[in-house]
């Protein structure tokens, strides 16, 4: 478990994003605060705030056997986040040929008159 001054640090910025300062400016307010570097309070807050919520820390989860890896093996995360751009990549394509197509719609529309 983490130490009471860390944890009362984590609870100090916590308040402040609760009251609508934002994470940045509440790591310096704290820091200013209590004597610390901003990046002293950012590491006290993150490696604190997964074991007072008891949410996993930030950044991707790492495998926890082979049978999480394919057989070149290649993490099932990459290969997971690889397949998110393909698909947010194809579907900026898409409305791009929807805009397309809608401009030679207009077009048909003109030629018809």
């Amino acid at each position: 478990m983490p130490s009471e001054a860390s944890v009362a640090t984590y609870h100090r910025v916590a308040e402040l994003e609760r009251a609508g300062v934002s994470r940045h400016a509440a790591f310096d307010q704290v820091a200013e605060r209590e004597g610390l570097t901003r990046g002293a309070v950012s590491q006290r807050y993150y490696v604190t705030k997964p074991k007072v919520t008891g949410l996993p820390a930030p950044g991707r989860p790492k495998p926890s056997s082979k049978a999480s890896r394919n057989g070149d093996g290649a993490d099932l995360g990459t290969l997971i986040e690889t397949a998110a751009l393909m698909v947010l990549e194809a579907a900026r394509h898409v409305a791009e040929l929807e805009a397309d197509a809608a401009r030679w719609r207009e077009v048909a529309a003109i030629l018809d008159r």
